[in-house]
């Protein structure tokens, strides 16, 4: 969806699949993506802090986080978050 164009079709399906499997972290991965490329970084981090939850040894999930937190202008929880990536998983 998401490389056709088509965010906002992409969006339903993520939230869908969040609300179908909210225990599923891809899901909310993929939400989070969605959410950032519109311009909604709060809510993108909701997401990505709840994936880390169910799934706390995802890099990819720490990688974005620690962006989004960036992003958001919390330079502080974004090198923690980096760190703590990078001491569980030092070459990714």
């Amino acid at each position: 969806f998401m490389e056709e164009g088509r965010l906002h079709n992409a969006g339903e399906c993520f939230a869908r699949a969040v609300e179908l499997a909210p225990r599923l972290p891809e899901a909310r991965f993929q939400l989070a993506n969605y959410l950032l490329q519109t311009g909604d970084p709060d809510d993108a981090a909701t997401e990505l802090r709840e994936a880390q939850r169910l799934e706390p040894d995802n890099p990819d999930v720490s990688l974005l986080l620690g962006e989004v937190y960036l992003q958001l202008g919390k330079q502080a929880m974004a090198i923690s978050t980096m760190k703590e990536m990078l001491r569980h998983h030092p070459y990714h």
